[in-house]
């Protein structure tokens, strides 16, 4: 049962990575996912934490079942190929440290996939479709999130001293943004920006198609905290549970590795082999984000909760 082995350590570290950046991002309220997809992310989370109690299950069973593995599976990709298309439009307006460590972990993401794919041998390579409503929204979402802020790159690229409500732009963040749309800045270079124009298109064609709107309601920081601790159980049942099918997984070795969010990975020692207390997510996840990468994420925010008001919802130019 190794290829279930392999998808289940994938969607703990996937599950693990994604309740600190709900909780972190709505701690400090900006950025796309605690303003825009927070919601999303939590809906996410728990389809995941389904995804791998099935597996355990299955494998308390030594059942294997190929039709509900490849589902799990193909469903785990499609939100991962998510994450990559957010941080990707994240990267391309401005790189740092949030951006460089998303990459770097979307990277082992992509190779653990790889890997499972390859130990199935599954043939079958095309883009995972979102199965429900809830994907739906998300993939939506993603979209209309890397098409606003590569919108404002190409206008302010096209005059960097555009006029912009401080309702629209923070400062901070229209700095980092005026600096790169300078003649000599990153939107200037031709790689950069060729990217940054294709990725504008693709976004644009998408929600042209689109009957869906927007989802903008925040995650405020005692709703992340409320719902962090009921995931922060059902992980913690999941790695006792997936302990007793496979105890020596490097998960449970004396220095388990769990993937960085924002360059630092916030890991409490176990109380027991395997078992992590409700220390494992902290009220502190975002000291570490650097002052340029939040004003950039509350700049995401403002746009998206702008775009609504402009009827960006069902045809875009």
């Amino acid at each position: 049962m190794k290829k279930y082995y392999q998808l289940t350590e994938c969607l703990l570290r996937l599950i693990k990575v994604q309740i600190e950046k709900y909780t972190g991002l709505a701690s400090i309220g900006v950025g796309p996912d605690a303003g825009i997809n927070g919601f999303l992310v939590v809906d996410e989370v728990n389809e995941l934490l389904q995804f791998a109690s099935t597996l355990i299950g299955l494998m308390i069973k030594r059942k294997e079942d190929e039709l509900t593995f490849r589902s799990i599976l193909s469903q785990t990709q499609f939100y991962l190929d998510q994450e990559h298309l957010r941080g990707y439009a994240g990267w391309l307006i401005d790189e740092n440290n949030i951006h460089n460590t998303e990459y770097k972990r979307l990277e082992r993401y992509k190779a653990d996939m790889a890997e499972i794919i390859s130990s199935s041998m599954i043939v079958d390579k095309s883009k995972p479709q979102p199965t429900n409503p809830m994907q739906q929204q998300c993939e939506h979402d993603s979209h209309s999130i890397a098409f606003k802020i590569t919108d404002l790159v190409i206008q302010l690229r096209g005059n960097p001293e555009l006029e912009l409500n401080e309702s629209v732009a923070p400062k901070h963040a229209l700095r980092i943004l005026r600096k790169h749309a300078q003649d000599d800045g990153r939107y200037h270079q031709p790689k950069i920006y060729e990217e940054i124009e294709r990725l504008h298109l693709q976004c644009s064609e998408y929600l042209s198609k689109s009957s869906l709107t927007t989802r903008t309601k925040p995650l405020s920081k005692e709703e992340a905290s409320t719902i962090r601790n009921n995931h922060t159980k059902q992980f913690e049942d999941l790695l006792v549970q997936y302990q007793k099918c496979n105890s020596s997984s490097k998960l449970f070795s004396e220095n388990p590795e769990w993937y960085d969010i924002a360059g630092r990975n916030q890991i409490t020692p176990p109380t027991t082999p395997g078992v992590y207390s409700q220390g494992l997510f902290t009220n502190k996840t975002a000291i570490m984000f650097s002052i340029g990468a939040i004003a950039i994420a509350m700049l995401i925010y403002k746009l998206m909760i702008t775009s609504v008001t402009n009827s960006h919802t069902h045809s875009l130019p």
